[in-house]
């Protein structure tokens, strides 16, 4: 298969899988579903990306899902920091858990990870990294937003005692996601050129990135509003 067969082949992947999980939780939303909505839309995409990895020997989506499991598991502390610390960030009970986050949240910000690295890698290579940079942070601000509105209704997760939009989506959220997407670009194309264990420890930075994000995110726009 050529380079630019596969490369369509991925980018077509990538999109359904976004696909795939945006009108998943809907149905969700629409169900009040819970979590094992949640873990149903998860492994689903993870199995297609594995799938296509082993199919096509796609060494650039390997990397970038390894990737992925690194910052995925390394969110786990912001998870905590929000959930915990900060007490924005309420669980149902009842559900398998892993620190303070449901068992599937690590392999969800992994999804994520690939969904959005394999379009900005395909946005860089049209308009240059800069701008991928940008597009990626913008649509990582729209996209992953779209599930926090979504989450209560769907009976995953809901927000407390901070900021809001519509009541739902909290601000300091928006801005995380804007800050944790801006990288993906970048990382994408070292996922291109890189080894596994190298794309695991930009991982492990990747998630760093993500825990100080999310500090400057809440000291931004995450205080309650009082009155």
């Amino acid at each position: 298969m050529s380079d630019i067969e596969l490369r369509r082949r991925r980018l077509r992947l990538a999109l359904l899988a976004l696909a795939w999980t945006v009108v998943g939780t809907f149905v969700a939303w629409l169900g009040a579903l819970g979590w094992m909505s949640a873990t149903v839309l998860t492994a689903g995409a993870s199995l297609a990306f594995i799938a296509h990895i082993r199919r096509h020997a796609d060494s650039m989506l390997r990397n970038l899902w390894i990737c992925g499991l690194a910052a995925g598991f390394g969110e786990l502390a912001s998870d905590y920091w929000a959930a915990v610390q900060y007490g924005y960030l309420v669980y149902p009970a009842g559900e398998p858990m892993i620190w303070a986050s449901p068992l599937y949240m690590p392999f969800a910000w992994a999804v994520i990870v690939v969904q959005l690295g394999v379009i900005g890698f395909e946005l860089a290579d049209r308009f240059g990294l800069g701008r991928a940079t940008l597009a990626t942070g913008i649509i990582g601000g729209i996209n992953v937003p779209i599930y926090e509105y979504l989450a209560k209704g769907a009976d995953l997760w809901y927000c407390r005692n901070c900021w809001m939009l519509a009541g739902t989506t909290p601000y300091w959220i928006i801005v995380f996601e804007v800050l944790f997407a801006l990288p993906l670009a970048f990382l994408a194309r070292k996922a291109n050129d890189s080894g596994p264990v190298a794309m695991f420890a930009w991982g492990v930075a990747l998630a760093i990135w993500m825990w100080v994000g999310l500090i400057a995110a809440v000291a931004l726009v995450g205080q309650a509003p009082t009155g």
